[in-house]
């Protein structure tokens, strides 16, 4: 399942309640809106990307639209442009790979660099 800006919070959620039939899900700049950040009942695979500038659902709290704002936002959270507060995605994909039991220490930059 995959969707962009809200239809990536859509796969999100179709990944929470049918993780019981749904084996992976790409959602692309999209989060959980700040509250509902549950972990899926069954293992979902996740291939998330988001870019750093986006000003209506930010990735993180130092991606937010405006300078005068509080950064980050209450409980850690990222507020976007239309003043929806958002789940950072770190945070997100660590309750995902919490339920697969996969270590999640950080996201990865792309491109990696070379060693």
């Amino acid at each position: 399942v995959t969707g962009i800006s809200a239809g990536a919070l859509m796969a999100y959620q179709v990944a929470l309640d049918l993780s019981h039939r749904i084996a992976s899900i790409a959602p692309i700049a999209g989060s959980r809106i700040l509250g509902y950040n549950f972990a899926p009942a069954h293992p979902v695979s996740v291939m998330d990307s988001h870019g750093l500038a986006d000003i209506y659902i930010p990735a993180n709290a130092t991606s937010t639209y405006r300078s005068d704002w509080p950064m980050p936002g209450p409980h850690g959270s990222a507020r976007s442009e239309d003043e929806f507060y958002y789940t950072p995605t770190p945070q997100v994909l660590n309750m995902f790979a919490k339920t697969a039991e996969c270590r999640f220490n950080e996201n990865l930059p792309y491109p990696q660099p070379k060693v």
